[in-house]
């Protein structure tokens, strides 16, 4: 289609022909409602659902030789329970920290340097210490200088008393001796009585223990010195007052401290609190005096224990609106450590109807799927996918994917799995 159109100027004026192009339209051809030749968005192949998953037959002696046991799926009724967070601390009065008694050096016992961690017994020497009574920094006054030589004097005189009386107890054994000798030969030749042997004997047995009480007392004076440019008494031993593991150590070996200086602390992990924060909100509703704990990422339920409920000092987290909840648990093998996280399991509300299995029954992929394997007919078993609400023991307790009644395989199930994917073969 043409259409001329003048252009003019001042100088001249040209004629211009537009050339207009109508549409063109190209029809296709119509597909008819039921025709399925039309290509769709996608292509799928090699589908496969899920309630067609391959079926394992097995011969009545390949089923006896993999102890393949069942029992039918069971609506029973059963606590509701949510699952919590819990950390683990330390019971008030299971953590005893020890300070020095007296002014002086510390050093390690003869058996070596405890590290912290170590497990130690009540009674145990953790450390020696060598109490002071004035340093080579201090500048003793006059009045204690010769409070010092005051001292020294005592204690010369004292130990020559204490030397005095080992002497005269080492001449009351000698005595006693020879007098229970003369008793026992005078009763051998029927000349003595027993009641004079036994007599001897006695007073033996006393001139022994006096003589030992004076010898220590000799070796105790032996150790003192009072000199004032080196007093010093002889050493303390710093033991553990309970049973439990070395937590903290606050010194080192050869360090002078001065009284009340923090040396160590013992903590008792034989027993355990589980502080549970839970919202306020529910806070009334957990009216249960026991707890299922369990650690993050054991195996298979590992660590399963039941700690019950006790009456600590009240806490609370403003920013968090949570209300800490206080359980007790024996930790007679040390698993938990304080601050350690932990799952608790606790009862909330009523009681509830839910389908339970064997927890034998289960069986885990490779992504964590629980799945059973059902018995469809006589010696014929099928997979099945199930939703997992818990387990409690024992009992697998479901959500759902398997109907009441089903038969499903309480034993042998890990080996239908290896059977079904060749594992083994």
């Amino acid at each position: 289609m043409k259409h001329s159109r003048p252009i003019c100027s001042r100088r001249t004026c040209v004629s211009v022909t537009l050339f207009m192009l109508a549409p063109s339209f190209t029809l296709l051809p119509t597909v008819a409602a039921g025709d399925v030749s039309k290509p769709g968005p996608a292509k799928l192949e090699g589908t496969v659902k899920e309630t067609e998953l391959a079926k394992i037959t097995l011969l009545p002696q390949a089923e006896l030789r993999l102890g393949i046991q069942t029992a039918p799926a069971e609506v029973r009724t059963v606590q509701r329970t949510r699952l919590f967070g819990g950390e683990v601390v330390i019971p008030q009065g299971q953590m005893v920290s020890v300070t020095a008694p007296l002014t002086g050096r510390i050093r390690s016992p003869d058996t070596g340097a405890l590290p912290p961690g170590a497990t130690i017994v009540r009674g145990q020497p953790i450390f020696r210490l060598w109490p002071v009574l004035g340093s080579h920094e201090e500048v003793l006054s006059p009045s204690d200088r010769i409070s010092l030589l005051r001292a020294s004097l005592d204690i010369d005189a004292a130990t020559v008393e204490t030397e005095g009386q080992v002497a005269k107890a080492q001449v009351g054994v000698d005595a006693a001796k020879l007098k229970l000798a003369r008793a026992e030969q005078l009763q051998e030749r029927n000349a003595g009585s027993a009641r004079a042997v036994d007599e001897a004997r006695a007073e033996l047995e006393s001139a022994q223990a006096t003589f030992q009480a004076v010898q220590r007392r000799r070796e105790f004076l032996a150790h003192i010195s009072v000199d004032p440019e080196d007093a010093t008494v002889p050493e303390l031993p710093i033991e553990s007052p309970i049973d439990g593991v070395l937590h903290h150590v606050a010194v080192a070996d050869n360090q002078v401290v001065t009284a009340g200086t923090p040396l160590f602390s013992v903590v008792n992990l034989k027993l355990v609190w589980i502080r549970v924060p839970v919202y306020v909100g529910e806070s009334s509703m957990i009216q249960s005096s026991t707890a299922s704990i369990a650690i993050p990422g054991s195996v298979n339920g590992g660590f399963q224990q039941t700690a019950t409920r006790i009456a600590a000092p009240p806490s609370a987290n403003a920013a968090a609106a949570t209300a800490d909840i206080y359980y007790e648990l024996a930790n007679p093998s040390g698993v938990l450590a304080p601050g350690q996280r932990v799952l608790v399991t606790l009862s909330i509300g009523d009681s509830v109807a839910r389908l339970t299995v064997p927890a034998s029954a289960i069986v885990y992929d490779i992504h964590s799927g629980a799945w059973v394997y059902q018995q469809i007919e006589p010696h014929v078993f099928a997979r099945r996918r199930v939703e997992l609400e818990r387990v409690d023991g024992h009992t697998a307790i479901l959500r759902r994917g398997i109907e009441t009644s089903t038969t499903v395989v309480t034993s042998g199930a890990a080996e239908l799995y290896g059977t079904e994917f060749g594992v083994g073969k």
